[in-house]
């Protein structure tokens, strides 16, 4: 790099005679030309350099950062070095710069710059891609390559490439198996606050590792890319969303199973349907997710039933199950019921839970009266 002093370049600009130097000499030179546009940050200069200047990466991202509020001459000089340029690791690295431009400039002039950089992410994930099938047929170890660690010996010493790549990676396994991320979340974790406690970028972190070691241990040592990519308060909605369908489907299924059981009886119980479910519910500590939540904001009761609660009478219950049989195995049977539905974990078990469940070995009702 050379050292020019302002006098040379104000001669330069108002063009007075220059001793020492050409001005083909000056104008193919990066370091002199940076230095003039600096002073002037004049965009006609940029007609003056050579082409070996304009084909510079160093100047080129010069211009970015001087010229980032004039769009259309930015966008001509970049597109000028990208043509010329044949060195991938300048040319990704420009690309990655314009496109966090463009993520800050609501104009689409900039955003071809975005489509390029995606297309070129693509385009190698797909050949390491078709490189790790190769491998996985000709090794038969059960290992899977990593592409991750062939990106970082392509790219190592460029952080800016390294981190695009992690990121874009991240969310692709993440949004590529979003059903396994949110099953295994909810099969480790009973609540957001168990997930948060144990940590979200710890568990993410795990995770690519089942698809990734290298990028995981990448993740582990920059871990500002899960920040940036958002994914922890993307994650804690994810799992409060499945959460919710799941004790919503845990108590459709509860009320299905508790109708059918009761429907299939040969004798018939004394007491209403909804007083099983109000009473067994508050029993076993579910009251407010269960009839709160559900049935009485879902308008699942009609007044009827609504005026059946306002009126339930703990105590008469009591003593009408200790005065009918039928009711005291009613009640046992449908806590049995409870418990099996409680048990499930993810929705997966919701959906190929059948009628058939509570007749298997285990979980079988058995007409028997409450010990007491």
């Amino acid at each position: 790099m050379k050292l020019y002093n302002v006098k040379l370049a104000q001669d330069y600009i108002n063009g007075n005679d220059i001793e020492g130097y050409t001005l083909d000499e000056l104008e193919n030179d990066k370091d002199f030309m940076m230095l003039v546009m600096r002073i002037t940050h004049d965009k006609k200069i940029y007609s003056f350099c050579s082409d070996e200047v304009k084909k510079n990466y160093k100047f080129i991202r010069f211009i970015i950062n001087e010229f980032k509020d004039d769009l259309d001459f930015l966008c001509s000089a970049v597109d000028y070095f990208l043509e010329k340029n044949n060195d991938a690791i300048s040319e990704l690295e420009v690309l990655i710069t314009m496109s966090k431009l463009a993520d800050k400039k609501d104009d689409e002039s900039i955003n071809k710059y975005k489509f390029a950089l995606a297309a070129k992410y693509r385009y190698r994930i797909y050949e390491l891609k078709m490189l790790q099938t190769m491998y996985s047929k000709e090794n038969n170890d059960g290992l899977n390559m990593s592409i991750f660690y062939v990106i970082y010996d392509d790219f190592v010493g460029h952080k800016e490439i390294l981190d695009y790549f992690a990121k874009r990676m991240l969310n692709d396994i993440l949004h590529e198996n979003r059903l396994e991320l949110i099953k295994t979340m909810h099969i480790r974790f009973k609540s957001v606050e168990e997930l948060e406690k144990f940590g979200i970028r710890k568990f993410i972190i795990e995770f690519v590792s089942y698809y990734d070691d290298m990028l995981a241990d990448y993740l582990k040592t920059n871990i500002e890319i899960i920040k940036n990519a958002e994914k922890e308060d993307e994650i804690k909605k994810e799992f409060k969303n499945y959460e919710k369908r799941l004790n919503l489907g845990k108590c459709n299924l509860i009320i299905e199973q508790v109708g059918n059981y009761i429907e299939s009886r040969i004798g018939e119980p004394i007491l209403d349907t909804i007083f099983y479910l109000y009473y067994v519910s508050k029993e076993m500590g579910i009251y407010t997710e269960f009839f709160e939540k559900y049935l009485l904001n879902n308008q699942i009761c009609d007044d009827i039933t609504q005026d059946l609660l306002d009126n339930f009478d703990e105590q008469k219950f009591n003593e009408i199950l200790s005065q009918s049989l039928i009711d005291r195995i009613t009640l046992n049977n449908i806590i049995k019921i409870f418990k099996q539905v409680l048990k499930i974990k993810t929705i997966e078990e919701l959906n190929s839970f059948d009628d058939e469940y509570l007749n298997k070995d285990g979980n079988k009702i058995i007409d028997i009266g409450i010990k007491k």
